[in-house]
């Protein structure tokens, strides 16, 4: 369930191709390049990095493999000043 509040959990998912790292183009502030990612809002960061994935570039992955946690300064408009961050890479989709 997607909400106004930063909870400071996020998850975010690398897809390589070859040498090749999938970005998407964000919208919303603030706006950049990034990876598939997004707010945790209450699922675990599993869940969450498939959820964003699908959402954000129509992938389905069959599997992930963490490849980062970890607490990193991050501000977001949801008012968070850090997340806990888990990156994922996606084995097959």
């Amino acid at each position: 369930m997607k909400t106004n509040h930063c909870d400071g959990e996020s998850a975010g998912v690398i897809v390589r191709k070859g040498t090749r790292i999938l970005l998407i183009e964000r919208k919303k502030f603030p706006p950049a390049t990034a990876l598939p990612a997004g707010h945790c809002d209450g699922d675990s960061f599993l869940k969450t990095a498939r959820r964003e994935l699908q959402e954000e570039t129509g992938i389905r992955a069959r599997s992930l493999t963490k490849v980062f946690h970890g607490t990193i300064p991050t501000p977001c408009r949801r008012g968070g000043k850090k997340h806990e961050w888990r990156v994922y890479a996606v084995d097959e989709w």
